[in-house]
C-alpha cells in the first residue's frame, strides 16, 4: 500500500484562544486512498465558519435560568407550565433552598430531558467546581444521560453561555468527565453499581425502577434501597450536598416510598413535586380535576386511550397517577404512624402511658397487676425474637414492653433468657423476680422435631423450665386481627400501643413490610419479619386450649411433641380460667 499523504489543517485566526486539538498545525494524517476521494479536496476554511466563542471573549451569564437555557441549547423547545414548575424546583435545588427533591411525573412527560440532560449541565456551567453523580437503574441509561450533557457542554451553544466552562480533554469518558482547570465532575452510574470520584455535590437520580418485573421484585426494592443508603448516600459533600429524585411511581414500596416512608419516622424531609397525567385534586398546577398535564402532546383522548390500553387500572393509577395502589403490593400497614398531632399514638413513652392511666411518675410501667404474656418466633441463625405484653384491666389495650432479639441465639440460651426474666409462666414457679406470665404463645413449628437433635425446640424450652403454647398460625386471618389491633379503640387511641425504645426491632421493621402482590391480604415473603410474626403470635389466641390447670409438673408428662388436640400446654390466666386473648 502506499504511503500516506498528510495534510495541514489551515489555522484558525487567533489560534491561542482555540480549544485543545482544534486549529492545531499538527497534521491531519488521512490514507492515502482518501487522497483521491471527495475528502482530499474539500474546504476546510469552511470549519473556521463554525461557531466560535473563544475563552474571554464573552462574559458569562450567571443569571441564566435553566428554562432559558433549555431553549437556547434546544431551538425546538417548547415549555408547558409543568416543565416551569420542574425547573423553578430545580433552580432552587441548585441555590440551596431545597436539598432533597422528589419528582413524579408520568411517562413521556419531558422530565429527563429538562431534569437528567439539561438540569445538570446548567448546573456546572454555574457552578463549576461542583461535582454530580447520576444514577439511573441501569448503566447503559445512565451513560445516555451523561453523553447527552457532556454533549452538551462541548457545544457552541453551550460555549455562547458560559464561555468559561469547558471539557477536560483528558477526562472526557461517558462515565466520568471534568471541567478544565476547576474541580467539577460528572460521574455516571447504575443503580447497584459501584461509584467512582470523590463524592458530590448533586446526587440525581433518574428512574431507579426499570419496568413493571423489577418493582414487583422485593430482593430489586432492597437491593435498591440498600445502594442508595451504602453507596451513593455516601458520597454527598457536606451539608451543601442535594439531592434529586426523579422517577415514575411503580410500587408503593419502591425507592421514593421507602425514602417517604422514612421521612414518616422522623428521618429526612422532602420536598415532592407531584403530577399526575390527569388532575386529581389538590393540583400544584391549579388544574382541575381531569385536566391533563400536557394537553399539547398529551390530551385527555389520548390518556384515556392509554388508559384502555393498559386495561389494568392499577397500572394507571400507578405510572400515570403517581399513586401505586394496594393491589400491586404496597405497604401492608397502612395505618401505622408512631405518632400523632405531636403526641405518641402507635408509640407511647412510658411518662405518657404513666399520665393517660393515671399512675405516679415514678410508678413501674405496665404495673405488676395487669395481665401479661409473652410470645416467640424461634430460629438460630434468622432472628430469634421474643414480645412481652401487657393488657389494661379494662380489656382494652395492650402493651408491648419488653423484646428480645437477635441472630445466633442457640434455643437453650432463648429459654434460659426468657426465664430469667419471668417468676412465673402459668402456674409454674421459675425461682427467678420478674413478670408473671400467664402464657408464652409460639409458632407452631417449634413443637416440629429438629433432624439434627431429635427432639423439639419446644421441648428443649421445656427443660429450661419454659412452657410453650402453639400460637394460632392462619397467617391471613393472624394479620387482619392484627390490622384490628392497630386501629384506634373509642377513646381515639389504637388497640395495641408499643413502648417507646422497648420494642426496637418491632417499631423498625413493621411498618417496611409490603402487601404479597398475589395475595394482598398476606405479607409477602423474604421480608424481614420474624419482629412482625413474633407480634402477630402475641396478639392472636392460642391454636387450642385444655380444660383445667396444670402446673409444669403435670405439663412435664406430656410430650410437647404430640400434635394432637389439647395436647400442648394449657392457655389458662392466674386463676386457672381460660383466657380470652386480645382479638379472639
Amino acid at each position: 500500500m502506499s504511503a500516506p499523504i498528510s495534510l495541514p489543517l489551515p489555522p484558525r485566526p487567533d489560534s491561542s484562544q482555540t480549544r485543545r486539538g482544534f486549529g492545531s498545525r499538527t497534521p491531519l494524517t488521512l490514507p492515502f486512498s482518501t487522497g483521491f476521494s471527495s475528502t482530499s479536496w474539500l474546504d476546510f476554511s469552511r470549519l473556521s465558519d463554525r461557531p466560535q466563542t473563544p475563552r474571554g471573549q464573552r462574559p458569562p451569564r450567571p443569571d441564566i435560568g435553566l428554562l432559558e437555557f433549555t431553549q437556547l441549547t434546544y431551538e425546538s423547545y417548547a415549555p408547558a407550565p409543568h416543565h416551569r414548575l420542574l425547573a423553578d424546583a430545580l433552580e432552587k435545588v441548585e441555590r440551596g433552598e431545597i436539598k432533597r427533591l422528589m419528582v413524579f411525573m408520568p411517562p413521556r412527560h419531558g422530565k429527563s430531558e429538562l431534569a437528567s440532560v439539561r438540569f445538570p449541565a446548567w448546573y456546572l456551567g454555574r457552578n463549576p467546581d461542583r461535582r454530580v453523580i447520576a444514577a439511573s437503574y441501569g448503566s447503559v441509561m445512565a451513560n445516555k444521560f451523561s453523553r447527552r450533557a457532556r454533549n452538551l457542554i462541548d457545544s457552541p451553544a453551550f460555549r455562547r453561555i458560559f464561555p468559561d466552562t469547558e471539557l477536560a480533554g483528558d477526562a472526557a469518558a461517558v462515565q466520568f468527565w471534568a471541567i478544565e482547570g476547576k474541580d467539577g465532575q460528572y460521574n455516571a452510574a447504575g443503580v447497584g453499581g459501584g461509584i467512582t470520584g470523590e463524592g458530590a455535590d448533586l446526587l440525581l437520580i433518574d428512574d431507579p425502577v426499570k419496568d413493571a418485573e423489577a418493582a414487583a421484585s422485593l430482593t430489586i426494592r432492597e437491593k435498591t434501597y440498600d445502594w442508595y443508603t451504602s453507596t451513593a448516600y455516601t458520597r454527598l459533600n457536606d451539608e451543601r450536598g442535594a439531592i434529586v429524585l426523579i422517577q415514575t411511581r411503580w410500587h408503593e414500596d419502591d425507592l421514593a416510598g421507602k425514602l417517604l416512608r422514612d421521612a414518616a419516622e422522623g428521618g429526612e424531609q422532602w420536598h415532592v413535586l407531584r403530577l399526575p397525567a390527569l388532575a386529581d385534586g389538590d393540583d400544584p398546577l391549579g388544574r382541575k380535576e381531569g385536566e391533563a398535564l400536557w394537553p399539547a402532546r398529551f390530551p385527555v383522548e389520548r390518556l384515556n386511550v392509554i388508559r384502555s390500553t393498559l386495561r389494568n387500572n392499577d397500572w394507571w393509577d400507578a405510572l400515570y397517577q403517581q399513586t401505586p395502589p394496594e393491589a400491586l403490593g404496597g405497604r401492608y400497614f397502612r395505618s401505622w404512624s408512631p405518632t400523632k398531632n405531636g403526641e405518641g399514638y402507635h408509640v407511647w413513652t412510658e411518662a405518657e402511658a404513666r399520665a393517660f392511666y393515671g399512675l405516679e411518675e415514678d410508678a413501674p410501667f405496665p404495673p405488676a397487676e395487669w395481665q401479661k404474656w409473652a410470645s416467640v418466633d424461634g430460629g438460630v441463625r434468622d432472628p430469634w425474637c421474643t414480645h412481652f405484653f401487657a393488657r389494661t384491666p379494662d380489656r382494652t389495650r395492650v402493651f408491648v414492653y419488653r423484646e428480645l432479639y437477635g441472630p445466633n441465639v442457640q434455643v437453650p440460651q432463648q429459654a434460659q433468657r426468657i426465664n430469667a426474666l419471668a417468676s412465673s409462666i402459668g402456674e409454674y414457679a421459675t425461682g427467678h423476680e420478674g413478670d408473671r406470665l400467664s402464657v408464652i404463645k409460639c409458632d407452631p413449628a417449634m413443637f416440629n422435631k429438629r433432624a439434627n437433635v431429635g427432639v423439639s425446640d419446644a421441648e428443649i424450652y421445656r427443660q429450661q423450665g419454659v412452657p410453650l403454647t402453639r400460637a394460632y398460625n392462619e397467617r391471613v386471618m393472624g394479620w387482619r386481627r392484627v390490622l384490628e389491633a392497630l386501629e384506634p379503640r373509642d377513646d381515639g387511641y389504637p388497640g395495641v400501643v408499643i413502648l417507646e425504645g422497648k420494642a426496637p426491632n418491632l417499631v423498625r421493621t413493621l411498618p417496611r413490610l409490603t402487601a404479597d402482590p398475589d395475595n394482598p391480604e398476606d405479607i409477602e415473603d423474604g421480608q424481614e419479619d420474624h419482629a412482625a410474626d413474633c407480634f402477630r403470635y402475641g396478639i392472636n389466641p392460642a391454636a387450642a386450649s385444655d380444660a383445667g390447670v396444670r402446673t409444669l409438673a403435670v405439663a412435664a408428662r406430656m410430650d410437647p411433641d404430640d400434635d394432637r388436640e389439647g395436647s400442648h400446654f394449657p392457655d389458662l390466666n392466674q386463676s386457672g380460667v381460660q383466657n380470652p386473648w386480645y382479638g379472639n
